[in-house]
């Protein structure tokens, strides 16, 4: 085989799935995220969606799987540090009322066919500390519960480091002190030998 037929061959096929395979293991590692946020039980809840790339994120509430436009405020779709985007959606609805119907959060993103849908529960409503209402699993504080464990090897090490340090150092200091070599030196004639 010639290096041209090689290089088309590699174009044509094994560069593309290569590229699809990466691509599908960026999907899975864009940290995306549908959480349904609420600082009190009487205030709006809020779909937050981020984590998305492209920035082509459409964000809505369902009710009974029909759209629902009444008492909803759509936000913005901003910028992530990290190059990807996120939006969110607010909900103005009683508890009686979401707890007696099906109210839904769909996120669609530009390029990916599945819908990222979350369903309005007590258990999946986060409140501002970053807790649930009633006690479901919380990503973010194992997250933060990671980063603290990370942050706390590395102060260990550093400290170790530091101790090595200056261990050393003052081994320097402590150890033997330089005697005079010269065997007709005056002052060391006869330190140290004991007289009978």
């Amino acid at each position: 085989m010639g290096l041209n037929e090689y290089m088309n061959i590699y174009l044509t096929q094994t560069c593309i799935d290569w590229l699809k395979k990466y691509v599908d293991y960026g999907k899975s590692t864009l940290q995306r995220t549908v959480s349904l946020l609420q600082k009190t039980p009487s205030s709006p809840v809020t779909c937050h969606a981020t984590g998305f790339y492209p920035s082509g994120v459409m964000v809505f509430w369902q009710k009974d799987g029909q759209d629902q436009h009444e008492d909803v405020e759509n936000g913005e779709t901003l910028h992530n540090d990290d190059g990807t985007f996120q939006k969110s959606v607010h909900l103005t609805v009683m508890p009686e009322e979401w707890k007696n119907n099906k109210y839904q959060c769909v996120v669609q993103v530009t390029g990916i066919k599945e819908d990222f849908i979350k369903v309005l529960t007590e258990s999946e409503i986060q409140t501002n500390p970053g807790k649930t209402n009633r006690g479901a699993n919380d990503t973010n504080t194992t997250g933060s519960a990671l980063i603290i464990v990370v942050v706390l090897a590395l102060l260990a090490i550093v400290a170790v480091v530091v101790g090595v340090f200056i261990w050393k150092k003052n081994k320097n200091k402590k150890g033997f002190l330089p005697t005079s070599t010269s065997d007709t030196d005056s002052d060391n004639s006869g330190k140290g030998v004991q007289k009978t």
